[in-house]
C-alpha cells in the first residue's frame, strides 16, 4: 500500500496509522531498487522524516518489549501515526502483522497483498484493499442526448448549441463529446464537443495517412489535433487503433515542425527484468517493449511493397531525431519541452507514477496515454481495473478544461480480433 501510494499514511481521515517493523523493514530492503518501487520507499521514509523533524513526535516504551515512535499528524485532531519498532522480532513478517492485529480489536490490516489478505480472512481478521484511489465508474468522455430534431437543426444552423439549451440530467464536462440524437428519428444525430459552457461542432481534421474508420477514431483524431488540449487519455480493447492513431498524429505535428520530435514510452512490466538488467545501449535495450511502436512506425512511413526490419527503421527515424525512445525508468527530474509524447500500457502505472510522469510535461508538449485498462491487460501484481494510473488520471483530470478523454467501444484490427475480444 504504501509502494502503491505514498501519501497513504494521510489518507485515513479519522483513523490513526501504525506502521509495524516489518513493513518499515521490507521498505528498507527494498530502497534501493532502481525503479518506481525504490522511488517510492524513499518518498514513504521522507514523509516520515518530515514529520518527526517538526518535533510532533513521543516514544513510548511497553511492557512487551514495543518501542513506538508515535507521531501527532498536524492539524489533525487526535490522529497519529505510530511507527512499531520491533528490533529483536525474529517472526516471519507475515505472520507477526496478522498476530499483531488479531490483538487489537479496532485495528484494521490494510494492504495490497492478496495472499496475505487471503491469510487474513481464514484467520476472521478484519483486512482490507486500499480503495482510497479506486475508481467505480470509468468516465467514457463520450455522452448521447435524445433531444427534438429542431435543436439539431439549429446546432447545424449555428454550429454551436448554449449548454443551458440542451435538455440533460448528467453532468458534461469540458472537452466532453455529445451526440444528439433526434427522439423522432435515430438516424438524424450531431456529434458536437463540450467547449465553455457551449455545444461545438468539431473542426475538419487535416489530411493525414491515417483516416479514421469509426466514430470513435474521428472523435479521437480531433482531440488528438485539438492545440487546447495538452493531456489525451484513450482507453480501450486491444486492436482499437488507439496507438496507431496516437502516432498519426504525432508524426504529423513534428513534420509541420509544430513539434521537435515524438517521445514513445511505456511501462516496463511483463517481461520480467528491469532496463538495467539488459545488455546493450538504451535503444537495444529498449526495443522488446517498443515492437509495438515499430509495426506502426511501418504503417506509417513505409510505402506500400516497401520493407525494412524493425532494427533498420527505429535506426532510421531515431537517428532523423524525430522518434525518441525513453525509459520511464529515467524520467524523474526531466523536463519534456517542445515534444509529442505518448505513453502506452499506461493501465500497469500506479496513480502515484502516473502523477510523477505527468509533472514532466513542459511547455508547448502534448501528452497521450493510452491503455486497456481491463485484467487481461494489467500485468502489475497489485492494480486492478479500478485502481490502475490511467483510469486514475481520467478520473482526476476529466474536470480539467487541458485534457480530455475518450474509450473506444470498436475494435478495428481484423473482424477475427472483433470476435476474440467478443468471446474469449
Amino acid at each position: 500500500m504504501l509502494i502503491h501510494d505514498p501519501d497513504s499514511i494521510f489518507r485515513f481521515e479519522e483513523h490513526d496509522v501504525v506502521v509495524l517493523a516489518p513493513v518499515y523493514e521490507e521498505l528498507d530492503k527494498l530502497k534501493s531498487r532502481g525503479n518506481g518501487v525504490g522511488w517510492a520507499c524513499n518518498l514513504v521514509f521522507q514523509r516520515l522524516e518530515r514529520l518527526i523533524s517538526e518535533g510532533n513526535y513521543d516514544k513510548v516504551k511497553e511492557d512487551d518489549g514495543h518501542t513506538w515512535t508515535v507521531i501527532r499528524l498536524p492539524k489533525q485532531d487526535g490522529r497519529l501515526i505510530l511507527h512499531d519498532h520491533e528490533e529483536d522480532a525474529k517472526v516471519y513478517a507475515d505472520h507477526y502483522l496478522l498476530k499483531w492485529v488479531a490483538a487489537h480489536e479496532k485495528a484494521i490490516l490494510v494492504t495490497k497483498d492478496r495472499p496475505l489478505r487471503i491469510r487474513a480472512m481464514k484467520r476472521d481478521i478484519h483486512v482490507e484493499d486500499y480503495t482510497n484511489d479506486r475508481v467505480h465508474e470509468l468516465y467514457t468522455g463520450f455522452c448521447e442526448l435524445v433531444v427534438d430534431a429542431d435543436l439539431i437543426e439549429t446546432f447545424y444552423l449555428n454550429q454551436k448549441l448554449p449548454l443551458a439549451s440542451v435538455p440533460t440530467e448528467t453532468d458534461l464536462y469540458e472537452n466532453q463529446f455529445v451526440q444528439l440524437t433526434s427522439a423522432l428519428n435515430p438516424k438524424q444525430t450531431a456529434l458536437a464537443i463540450v467547449k465553455k459552457q457551449h455545444l461545438l461542432l468539431s473542426e475538419p481534421l487535416p489530411e493525414m495517412k491515417i483516416k479514421p474508420r469509426s466514430r470513435d477514431q474521428h472523435l479521437a483524431f480531433s482531440m488528438l489535433v485539438d492545440p487546447q488540449i495538452p493531456m489525451v487519455t484513450i482507453s480501450g480493447d486491444a486492436g482499437t487503433g488507439k496507438t496507431l492513431l496516437a502516432m498519426t498524429v504525432g508524426d504529423h505535428f513534428v513534420r509541420l515542425g509544430k513539434f521537435h520530435s515524438m517521445l514513445i514510452t511505456r511501462p516496463m512490466v511483463g517481461m520480467g527484468k528491469d532496463i538495467g538488467a539488459l545488455p546493450g545501449e538504451k535503444e537495444e535495450k529498449m526495443r522488446p517493449w517498443i515492437s509495438p511502436f515499430v509495426d506502426n512506425l511501418k504503417t506509417l512511413y513505409l510505402k506500400e511493397g516497401e520493407f525494412a526490419s524493425s532494427k533498420d527503421l527505429l535506426e532510421r527515424f531515431t537517428d532523423k531525431g524525430r522518434v525518441e525512445i525513453e525509459a520511464l525508468t529515467y524520467v524523474r527530474g526531466r523536463t519534456w519541452e517542445n515534444q509529442f509524447i505518448i505513453v502506452d500500457e499506461a493501465q500497469n502505472l500506479t496513480p502515484h507514477e502516473m502523477k510523477a510522469i505527468l509533472t514532466r510535461v513542459g511547455r508547448n508538449s502534448k501528452i497521450v496515454l493510452i491503455g486497456d485498462p481491463t485484467d487481461n491487460q494489467i500485468d502489475h501484481p497489485f492494480l486492478t481495473p479500478q485502481s490502475n494510473g490511467l483510469v486514475y488520471a481520467v478520473e482526476r483530470m476529466k474536470t480539467s478544461a487541458l485534457a480530455a478523454h475518450l474509450h473506444f467501444s470498436r475494435v478495428e484490427r481484423s473482424p477475427l480480433v472483433q470476435d476474440i475480444v467478443r468471446l474469449l
